[in-house]
């Protein structure tokens, strides 16, 4: 992405969340109350999720996610699930990411869709999308980033992206239960110090007789 479209999208996402925020006050993350919102309406729960969905989707996390190294070369996962073989790049019509919530840095902003509102029950506008929330009936918020987010699609590993944005590498790391893999660690430069050879002994002189 050139400087130009970053500076457009961003400008984009900062109008829509003033749009958002205008006159409305952010609840606390992780609030049992079901019907908050970023907008300040319904959570759009056919979308997103109860709390009895969110404390299965944590649990469920919990056993198959071991962590998360994010770096400037790409993402690593280091996951116990068989399953969880790639990660596959998912196109969600309807629901448009916009970037990670300032408010909260384990939940996203997305953009729901007039048409896709209509089918849920819900409001067409900005929602939070927080880790172990639901995303529809298949998928569930593994992780969030900057400009992606990572969730279990059917049991399989999938993302989602901010548009335009470029897809990150991603690295998978497999553990076997009860096996521990211990960090590698590299050898210094420095030479190893020699043990002094042992001196060959003198042989004394025969006497001639």
């Amino acid at each position: 992405m050139n400087t130009t479209s970053r500076m457009t999208a961003a400008a984009t996402f900062l109008a829509l969340l003033s749009w958002a925020w205008t006159g409305v006050a952010l609840g606390d993350p992780a609030s049992t109350d079901e019907t908050a919102s970023l907008a300040g309406h319904s959570r759009c729960l056919n979308l997103l999720g109860t709390n009895a969905n969110r404390t299965e989707n944590q649990e469920y996390r919990e056993d198959a996610l071991l962590w998360i190294l994010e770096e400037a070369s790409g993402i690593t996962i280091s996951h116990t699930n068989l399953d969880w073989e790639e990660v596959q790049l998912l196109e969600l019509h309807g629901v448009t990411l916009l970037g990670r919530s300032p408010e909260d840095p384990q939940a996203a902003v997305i953009q729901l869709s007039r048409a896709l509102a209509e089918r849920l029950g819900c409001e067409a506008a900005l929602y939070q999308l927080r880790r172990d929330d639901n995303l529809g009936q298949s998928n569930r918020v593994l992780a969030v980033f900057d400009h992606a987010v990572l969730l279990d699609h059917d049991g399989r590993l999938g993302y989602i992206l901010t548009p335009e944005e470029a897809s990150p590498a991603w690295l998978l790391a497999w553990k076997r239960p009860g096996v521990t893999f211990h960090p590698t660690t590299k050898r210094s430069g420095r030479s190893r110090a020699k043990r002094p050879r042992p001196k060959p002994k003198r042989r004394r002189p025969r006497r001639r007789r």
